[in-house]
């Protein structure tokens, strides 16, 4: 029987300044509309790592503003192709971190031969928290603006200066481009580890509220494609059917339109493959809703989702896109070797 990502979930909840839902519990919590907080959610994918020490590792990139630890965990083989997916470089943003740990626990947990394969022969890298000081949209140099800098447009690509606090949600775009401590270290990573001798490596850039889509920053429209056709494989052969939102808006059929700058767009300068993806819409903008999580258009604040439903509902939709993610990077490996 298909499973349909429908509207037909209803949320026990919504969103104020001081409440969070719980992914654990199903309890509000303390926090600022995210799922956890951030050092907790630093803390689940540290604890998981530990459980699995032969198959993973962590580390401190960089510092923040307010020099917070910005973390990196690496999950299979240190020296295959790597796949880089980060989170809430928005501070609130967490769902992305939501599903890539739901992700990494089930690629060291299934026991699944697909999933023995994926770690022999990849290594995932994800940067769970970004913007570590805030929960705000802009991080924490107020020197320009009081609602701080968006750090997905302080990366080179594509930036611009705009006045003071006229960007997006009431912040700055930053002094200059990469202006910021968080960008730099995000940039000096993507250096560190991108792709040398003809090998793929992908940088997936993850944000939550907007779209939803996946947008493809790079030229080879073959590539693309293969990704494209895996997916909806993917999806027809677990009976998923996207409502709300059409096919073309959510995976266009070409590359031709990528999403411009930000940090996909600054790792494609790097080499990789990158992609920048809206998990969900959690707003009614333009009438666009994607199910399950399909907030009432209304009076009141959107609907956030259980977290039920995110592991029930939504992971089905993004687990494929990560195999067949890492299903391109083995093939291609494969061939130049």
């Amino acid at each position: 029987m298909q499973r349909y990502i429908s509207c037909i979930l209803s949320f026990v909840f919504y969103i104020s300044p001081c409440c969070i839902h719980d992914s654990v519990s199903g309890e509000l919590s303390r926090g600022k509309g995210t799922y956890r907080t951030h050092d907790e959610i630093i803390d689940m994918f540290r604890d998981e790592c530990e459980r699995y020490p032969e198959a993973t590792s962590f580390e401190v990139i960089g510092k923040t503003t307010l020099q917070n630890k910005i973390w990196a965990f690496r999950i299979g083989n240190p020296d295959a192709p790597k796949i880089i997916i980060d989170g809430c470089l928005h501070g609130w943003e967490d769902l992305g971190s939501e599903i890539s740990f739901l992700w990494i626990k089930w690629l060291l947990e299934s026991k699944n031969q697909e999933a023995k394969r994926i770690l022999e022969n990849t290594c995932w890298i994800v940067i769970p928290v970004v913007n570590a000081d805030t929960y705000d949209r802009g991080n924490m140099n107020r020197s320009v603006c009081s609602g701080g800098i968006d750090l997905n447009r302080n990366f080179l690509g594509g930036w611009k200066h705009v006045p003071a606090c006229e960007g997006p949600f009431g912040t700055s775009h930053g002094e200059s481009a990469g202006s910021e401590k968080e960008t730099q270290v995000m940039r000096a990573f993507m250096d560190a580890n991108k792709p040398t001798g003809g090998r793929k490596h992908v940088y997936i850039n993850t944000h939550y509220g907007g779209g939803p889509w996946i947008h493809y920053h790079g030229t080879d429209a073959g590539y693309y494609s293969d990704i494209r056709r895996k997916l909806l494989v993917s999806w027809r052969s677990a009976g998923i059917v996207l409502k709300n939102v059409s096919l073309e808006r959510f995976l266009p059929e070409t590359a031709k339109d990528p999403a411009p700058g930000g940090a996909g767009g600054d790792a494609a300068s790097f080499g990789y493959e990158a992609f920048t993806v809206e998990v969900v819409q959690r707003s009614c903008q333009n009438g666009r809703k994607f199910g399950p999580i399909d907030a009432p258009c209304g009076e009141g604040s959107p609907a956030h989702p259980s977290f039920e439903s995110v592991q029930s509902e939504l992971y089905p939709v993004w687990e494929p896109f990560y195999k067949a993610i890492s299903e391109s990077v083995m093939e291609w490996n494969d061939q130049i070797q």
